[in-house]
């Protein structure tokens, strides 16, 4: 077996990627190049192997302009823009039309890397299927380039993972609220609790005409919530809450009138 002349990718000094690699990439990598079946743990399924992050020059050209990175867009929180657990990622460059490759990153998972949705696409947008109570990441570059990125929350339904409602909440099936259900109560003193590990929360609702009120405590700190309106509105962003990242908990308490819950959407949650 005789090495090529010339790959037909290069990387040039200094090339940097965020994604996450190790020897047996390498290996699977070189195999890539010259040919051979893939040996080993570099044969496992799944296995990664250096991309257009990597190999981003001709081999033996010079080094032309790298294109800008594109300007990207979605949602900051997925309950503002679908009633659904759907993101729609848009992007767009200056200068003539290329390819783009769309990559996504589970933030609530020290151990994830970027996922490739879409590469050497001449797409301008993407609808991806979120999972509700995580937090993606998501990047974009014209191939070649570099990347733009964007992050958006994808809050939990109803009942998200080690909440605990006290009595008399009920829920229901509600259309146009988030992912098609609220729990709802009208009794004074019915309680939710959550301890989480996270950062910033929003929570998600509904505004009517019977709204009440709601006690909101995050690690101590109290704030009622007025769910009061001449108009419906649904599903609501009722108020966020900045928190830096760690553990956090949170008490939600029935002040009065008809309290009407629909998700909690909380940045980067780990447990």
């Amino acid at each position: 077996m005789s090495a090529p002349g010339c790959s037909r990718r290069a990387s040039p000094p200094g090339t940097v990627s965020e994604t996450a690699y190790n020897h047996y990439t390498m290996l699977g990598s070189i195999e890539n190049l010259f040919g051979p079946p893939h040996l080993g743990y570099a044969a496992l399924p799944g296995e990664t192997y250096f991309g257009s992050d990597i190999y981003n020059r001709a081999c033996g050209a010079t080094a032309a302009p790298a294109p800008a990175a594109p300007r990207i867009r979605a949602p900051a929180l997925a309950s503002t823009a679908s009633a659904r657990p759907s993101v729609t990622i848009r992007w767009s460059a200056s200068g003539a039309a290329g390819t783009y490759e769309l990559q996504v990153r589970d933030l609530g998972s020290a151990t994830a890397g970027w996922r490739t949705l879409a590469a050497a696409s001449r797409k301008r947008s993407w609808t991806f299927s979120a999972r509700p109570g995580y937090t993606d990441a998501f990047r974009v570059a014209a191939t070649g380039g570099s990347f733009a990125t964007t992050t958006t929350v994808v809050p939990s339904g109803v009942r998200p993972a080690k909440g605990r409602y006290s009595k008399h909440w009920r829920t229901v099936t509600r259309h146009g609220a988030w992912q098609g259900r609220a729990i709802q109560s009208t009794t004074r003193g019915a309680s939710f609790s959550l301890r989480y590990d996270g950062g910033s929360l929003s929570l998600i609702g509904e505004q009517t005409a019977r709204g009440g009120a709601l006690k909101v405590t995050v690690d101590g700190h109290a704030r009622t919530l007025h769910l009061h309106a001449s108009r419906l509105h649904r599903p609501r962003t009722l108020a966020t809450f900045s928190e830096t990242t760690g553990v956090h908990h949170l008490k939600l308490t029935v002040l009065r009138g008809l309290v009407a819950l629909e998700g909690y959407g909380i940045t980067a949650r780990t447990g």
